[in-house]
């Protein structure tokens, strides 16, 4: 008996429904990214953005023109199946922290770093906006936990952290080197100045590159993928689940990546098709990424 199939009509549906239960499980940032607007203040920025880099074009979740940019590509070729707006520039929000991890993957593969490699948490790490594990000055975290913590809590402080690490000790450094792998990468329309996703002007992507992202962490590493599906983490007998409201909920979905700030709209990066229910036209696993105002989605 072959596979089944899901109508071509039904692949393109399944793009406004996977966004749609997106929103019911993505990153809960809009208290931090509200803290940060009333402050005035965005640390991430303190450390200055990538070096060599041209300043990006500022824009906003609520400035969005137009509001709503997905892409569906298809693993086996590469080939966008269906895109709308994909170029159009938007703040990737905590979706940010998928190269941040791609890098400390890289590093780990490199013998740099092991998973069981403590990693001492700085006053700045420490004093990231929620949402955060609560990391104290001085204390320690294995590499382990906090890959644990990005991928299922989506925590600030672990992800300023592993950008340190990255960088020798400098998230701005660590910000430089994911934007370098960005370009690595073919994402041309890409910056980082923070490891987090916390609000900065200067962060910017677009559907299309973080398509390439999901496809480039996919494929590069079929091991640490795997953290991406993880149901909790749990942490000092804090038990925390997964932000990604699609985990467990739609058939073949094992990630990536979910992210909100008031800046940004609601972010979706994920895996949505597998051989299990591959699309008509042969589509066997596909990379679903969508960057959105609030009000399209919903």
């Amino acid at each position: 008996m072959g596979l089944p199939y899901i109508s071509w009509e039904h692949c393109l549906a399944g793009v406004g429904v996977l966004a749609t239960l997106a929103v019911a499980g993505v990153d809960w940032n809009g208290a931090l990214a509200r803290a940060a607007a009333s402050s005035g203040a965005h640390p991430s920025v303190a450390h200055g953005a990538p070096k060599h880099e041209p300043r990006a074009r500022l824009v906003h979740g609520s400035d969005y023109h137009p509001p709503f940019a997905a892409i569906v590509v298809d693993d086996n070729t590469g080939q966008a199946i269906y895109e709308v707006n994909a170029d159009e520039p938007r703040h990737p929000a905590s979706v940010t922290k998928v190269m941040t991890l791609y890098v400390m993957f890289e590093q780990i593969e490199a013998g740099k770093f092991k998973l069981d490699t403590p990693l001492q948490v700085s006053a700045h790490a420490a004093g990231q906006a929620p949402v955060k594990l609560g990391l104290k000055p001085g204390q320690t975290i294995t590499v382990d936990d906090a890959i644990r913590a990005i991928v299922v809590h989506s925590a600030n402080d672990a992800a300023a952290l592993v950008g340190e690490a990255i960088g020798g000790g400098d998230e701005a450094e660590g910000a430089r080197l994911m934007t370098l792998k960005a370009r690595a990468l073919g994402m041309t329309h890409t910056t980082y100045v923070n490891a987090s996703g916390l609000p900065a002007d200067e962060q910017i992507t677009t559907a299309r590159d973080q398509a390439l992202l999901g496809l480039a962490i996919q494929n590069r590493f079929p091991n640490f993928y795997a953290y991406f599906s993880l149901p909790s983490f749990n942490y000092h007998g804090v038990e925390m689940h997964n932000h990604n409201g699609l985990l467990g909920k739609v058939a073949g979905v094992d990630g990536i990546k979910t992210g909100f700030t008031e800046a940004s709209g609601y972010n979706l990066l994920a895996a949505p098709f597998t051989s299990a229910a591959p699309c008509k036209y042969g589509f066997g696993a596909s990379i679903f990424s969508v960057l959105s105002d609030l009000t399209l989605i919903t």
